[in-house]
């Protein structure tokens, strides 16, 4: 391992991030972000946000050394072929890695165990609310799925609000070859009857993108909270928007209860305008067909 150096010296390269903090929940995280990076086709880049470093303390700096060279050693058990590398940040934990979203293609971040959410859950929550860029989190209890289960994406009854989610969640759902679910709650039977209406062109759509990712509709009649965990308890991975408002930085409450309490990881759009650095281009009749 080379040693870690402050700030981000291969910041205009794509990579995959994970945020690191010496825990156990972080250690998880790193597992995940590993496994992404390989099929992004990118290196990951392991950060530990340590102000506490700055200063003339070597013993400070050591310290974040050591939360780094942990997570380092976890990656490059996991996958000894890819490149990892690690950056010690400077600031507070949630202005570096906000900004981080926006200058890699995906930031992972681990959330505690359900219950009273420790330090590492308010820091992934507060980072998601200012997130530029998509955000994974990935809780300690997630169940491992089997390597065959669906992509869940939980979409809004407007095509081009569903736009972002549903294009992030095929690209997940393409790159471990899997099928993807559309899910979306309506709040009566007549609202669902016309959300299937509207979404059906949506799902054919995508359904024909690649043999390898057949894409289901189900609309169903109850609150969007206990229907997406009811979708996610056997999914691979939960993937939901911000607020209608949210692309400048504010998550629904919905999705904000799921990045803390989802049975399985959730990957948090970032904005619309922007095109990650590491993944395929959108097709150009993307932005037509769906805005």
């Amino acid at each position: 391992m080379t040693t870690p150096v402050p700030g981000l010296p291969f910041a205009t390269e794509p990579h995959v991030a994970v945020g690191v903090d010496g825990t156990r929940t972080a250690l998880h995280a790193v597992r995940w972000a590993t496994d992404e990076a390989l099929s992004h086709g990118v290196p990951l880049l392991i950060v530990h946000a340590a102000p506490y470093a700055t200063g003339p303390d070597g013993a400070l700096r050591a310290h974040a050394d050591r939360i780094l060279g942990r997570a380092f050693t976890v990656a490059r058990q996991r996958s000894p072929a890819l490149t990892v590398r690690t950056a010690r940040l400077d600031r507070e934990p949630v202005d570096e890695l906000g900004d981080l979203t926006g200058r890699v293609d995906l930031l992972v971040l681990g959330m505690p165990a359900a219950g009273p959410a420790g330090a590492s859950g308010s820091v992934a929550v507060r980072v998601v609310a200012r997130a530029t860029g998509a955000v994974a989190v990935v809780h300690d209890d997630d169940v491992q799925a089997p390597e065959a289960a669906a992509v869940v994406a939980g979409i809004d009854d407007v095509p081009a609000k569903a736009a972002e989610v549903v294009w992030a969640a095929h690209e997940f759902a393409r790159r471990h070859r899997v099928a993807l679910h559309l899910v979306h709650a309506a709040r009566s039977a007549a609202g669902a009857a016309h959300a299937r209406d509207l979404l059906e062109p949506l799902r054919s759509q995508w359904d024909g993108r690649d043999a390898r990712v057949p894409v289901t509709l189900h609309v169903v009649h109850g609150r969007p909270l206990p229907v997406l965990v009811e979708h996610a308890v056997e999914a691979r991975l939960l993937v939901v928007g911000t607020a209608a408002s949210g692309w400048q930085g504010m998550l629904g409450s919905t999705s904000r209860t799921l990045v803390r309490a989802a049975p399985c990881p959730v990957l948090v759009t970032g904005r619309p305008d922007r095109q990650p650095t590491g993944v395929p281009a959108r097709d150009p009749q993307d932005r037509a067909e769906l805005w």
